[in-house]
Protein backbone atom coordinates (compact mmCIF):
# COMPACT_ATOMS: atom_id res chain seq x y z
CA UNK A 1 0.00 0.00 0.00
CA UNK A 2 2.94 2.55 0.97
CA UNK A 3 4.26 1.81 -2.83
CA UNK A 4 1.11 2.61 -4.10
CA UNK A 5 0.53 6.10 -2.67
CA UNK A 6 4.25 7.02 -3.27
CA UNK A 7 4.47 5.40 -6.83
CA UNK A 8 7.57 7.35 -7.89
CA UNK A 9 9.81 6.84 -4.67
CA UNK A 10 8.77 3.36 -4.95
CA UNK A 11 9.61 3.28 -8.74
CA UNK A 12 13.33 4.95 -7.93
CA UNK A 13 14.37 2.56 -5.19
CA UNK A 14 12.87 -0.29 -7.77
CA UNK A 15 15.41 1.16 -10.82
CA UNK A 16 18.78 1.67 -8.27
CA UNK A 17 18.37 -1.81 -6.48
CA UNK A 18 18.15 -3.48 -10.22
CA UNK A 19 20.97 -1.33 -11.17
CA UNK A 20 23.19 -2.46 -7.72
CA UNK A 21 22.27 -5.93 -8.89
CA UNK A 22 23.34 -5.55 -12.09
CA UNK A 23 26.18 -3.60 -11.29
CA UNK A 24 27.19 -6.42 -8.42
CA UNK A 25 26.83 -9.32 -11.28
CA UNK A 26 28.95 -7.19 -13.77
CA UNK A 27 31.58 -7.42 -10.86
CA UNK A 28 31.16 -10.77 -10.48
CA UNK A 29 32.40 -12.04 -13.66
CA UNK A 30 35.34 -9.76 -14.34
CA UNK A 31 37.46 -12.43 -12.63
CA UNK A 32 39.04 -14.31 -14.98
CA UNK A 33 42.17 -15.42 -13.36
CA UNK A 34 42.47 -18.69 -11.11
CA UNK A 35 41.54 -22.52 -11.68
CA UNK A 36 38.66 -23.42 -13.86
CA UNK A 37 37.27 -26.70 -14.85
CA UNK A 38 36.64 -26.84 -18.64
CA UNK A 39 33.68 -29.27 -19.89
CA UNK A 40 33.94 -29.57 -23.78
CA UNK A 41 32.03 -31.16 -26.17
CA UNK A 42 33.61 -31.67 -29.80
CA UNK A 43 31.27 -32.88 -32.67
CA UNK A 44 31.34 -32.64 -36.39
CA UNK A 45 29.90 -34.47 -39.71
CA UNK A 46 31.38 -37.50 -40.45
CA UNK A 47 34.07 -37.44 -42.79
CA UNK A 48 33.33 -39.32 -46.11
CA UNK A 49 36.25 -39.70 -48.15
CA UNK A 50 34.78 -40.12 -51.81
CA UNK A 51 36.56 -40.82 -55.60
CA UNK A 52 35.29 -40.77 -58.91
CA UNK A 53 35.49 -43.77 -60.96
CA UNK A 54 34.68 -44.87 -64.67
CA UNK A 55 31.71 -47.22 -65.20
CA UNK A 56 30.13 -48.69 -68.56
CA UNK A 57 26.82 -47.32 -68.99
CA UNK A 58 25.83 -49.05 -72.11
CA UNK A 59 26.23 -52.12 -74.02
CA UNK A 60 29.59 -50.89 -75.75
CA UNK A 61 32.32 -51.08 -73.79
CA UNK A 62 33.55 -47.71 -74.60
CA UNK A 63 30.83 -46.03 -73.34
CA UNK A 64 31.62 -44.70 -70.16
CA UNK A 65 30.39 -42.33 -67.35
CA UNK A 66 32.34 -40.91 -64.16
CA UNK A 67 30.78 -41.52 -60.95
CA UNK A 68 31.74 -40.66 -57.34
CA UNK A 69 31.68 -43.63 -54.46
CA UNK A 70 33.61 -44.30 -51.94
CA UNK A 71 36.95 -44.71 -51.34
CA UNK A 72 36.97 -47.87 -49.79
CA UNK A 73 40.39 -49.53 -49.23
CA UNK A 74 41.96 -51.85 -46.68
CA UNK A 75 43.40 -48.96 -44.50
CA UNK A 76 40.29 -46.32 -45.40
CA UNK A 77 36.68 -47.67 -44.69
CA UNK A 78 35.61 -44.38 -46.86
CA UNK A 79 33.72 -42.82 -43.64
CA UNK A 80 34.57 -41.99 -40.49
CA UNK A 81 31.80 -42.05 -38.22
CA UNK A 82 33.84 -41.55 -34.60
CA UNK A 83 32.84 -37.47 -35.25
CA UNK A 84 32.45 -36.63 -31.17
CA UNK A 85 34.91 -36.58 -28.42
CA UNK A 86 34.40 -34.93 -25.12
CA UNK A 87 37.31 -33.24 -23.09
CA UNK A 88 37.95 -31.95 -19.45
CA UNK A 89 40.60 -29.89 -18.63
CA UNK A 90 41.75 -27.96 -15.80
CA UNK A 91 42.86 -24.21 -16.74
CA UNK A 92 45.03 -22.43 -14.74
CA UNK A 93 44.58 -18.33 -16.30
CA UNK A 94 46.96 -15.95 -15.66
CA UNK A 95 45.75 -12.24 -14.64
CA UNK A 96 47.04 -11.12 -18.09
CA UNK A 97 44.18 -13.86 -19.55
CA UNK A 98 47.07 -16.23 -20.71
CA UNK A 99 46.09 -19.80 -19.62
CA UNK A 100 47.76 -23.62 -19.61
CA UNK A 101 46.32 -26.39 -18.86
CA UNK A 102 45.98 -30.67 -18.63
CA UNK A 103 43.18 -32.21 -20.65
CA UNK A 104 41.94 -35.78 -20.91
CA UNK A 105 39.86 -36.62 -23.90
CA UNK A 106 37.25 -39.39 -24.44
CA UNK A 107 36.60 -40.87 -27.58
CA UNK A 108 35.19 -44.73 -28.57
CA UNK A 109 37.45 -47.07 -27.16
CA UNK A 110 40.48 -45.06 -26.64
CA UNK A 111 41.20 -42.05 -23.88
CA UNK A 112 43.82 -39.37 -25.08
CA UNK A 113 45.85 -36.68 -22.73
CA UNK A 114 46.89 -33.77 -24.07
CA UNK A 115 48.01 -29.76 -22.79
CA UNK A 116 46.59 -26.76 -23.96
CA UNK A 117 47.46 -23.63 -24.01
CA UNK A 118 46.04 -20.09 -25.15
CA UNK A 119 44.73 -16.76 -24.41
CA UNK A 120 41.76 -15.73 -22.84
CA UNK A 121 39.86 -12.56 -22.68
CA UNK A 122 37.07 -11.23 -20.59
CA UNK A 123 34.59 -7.93 -21.81
CA UNK A 124 31.42 -7.24 -19.71
CA UNK A 125 31.30 -11.03 -18.91
CA UNK A 126 31.62 -12.23 -22.79
CA UNK A 127 34.43 -14.50 -22.89
CA UNK A 128 36.70 -14.42 -26.07
CA UNK A 129 40.14 -16.29 -26.91
CA UNK A 130 42.05 -18.93 -28.71
CA UNK A 131 43.06 -21.96 -27.32
CA UNK A 132 46.00 -24.68 -28.75
CA UNK A 133 45.74 -27.95 -28.83
CA UNK A 134 49.74 -29.51 -28.28
CA UNK A 135 50.43 -30.99 -31.32
CA UNK A 136 47.10 -30.03 -32.97
CA UNK A 137 47.89 -27.03 -35.98
CA UNK A 138 44.41 -25.87 -36.12
CA UNK A 139 43.21 -23.21 -32.90
CA UNK A 140 40.00 -23.69 -31.00
CA UNK A 141 38.07 -19.96 -31.51
CA UNK A 142 35.64 -19.37 -29.02
CA UNK A 143 32.83 -17.58 -31.03
CA UNK A 144 30.81 -16.98 -28.59
CA UNK A 145 30.61 -17.27 -24.60
CA UNK A 146 29.57 -15.45 -21.39
CA UNK A 147 30.90 -16.02 -18.07
CA UNK A 148 28.78 -15.26 -15.06
CA UNK A 149 30.72 -15.18 -11.41
CA UNK A 150 32.02 -18.59 -11.09
CA UNK A 151 29.96 -20.42 -14.19
CA UNK A 152 30.14 -20.25 -17.87
CA UNK A 153 29.24 -21.48 -20.79
CA UNK A 154 29.97 -20.85 -25.15
CA UNK A 155 30.20 -22.25 -28.26
CA UNK A 156 33.86 -22.79 -30.33
CA UNK A 157 35.15 -23.34 -34.04
CA UNK A 158 38.50 -25.52 -34.59
CA UNK A 159 38.54 -26.24 -38.29
CA UNK A 160 35.52 -28.05 -39.58
CA UNK A 161 34.43 -29.06 -35.89
CA UNK A 162 32.42 -27.26 -33.53
CA UNK A 163 33.08 -27.17 -29.59
CA UNK A 164 29.94 -26.99 -27.09
CA UNK A 165 31.71 -25.89 -23.21
CA UNK A 166 30.98 -25.56 -19.50
CA UNK A 167 33.32 -23.51 -17.12
CA UNK A 168 33.40 -23.81 -13.70
CA UNK A 169 35.25 -21.65 -11.18
CA UNK A 170 37.04 -24.35 -8.87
Amino acid sequence: MQCIRNFVVCASWTVLGVLGVSASANAACATLPGTWYFYDMEGQSPNIQTKYSNVVVGPALNNKQQIESFSFTKTNKGYDNNTSTVIKCVLTVKAGGNMTAPCTAYMPDKTQNTTISGKLTLSACNLAGTINVNGDPTPVVIQGAHLNGNIGAGIATQGTAFHQFTLVRQ
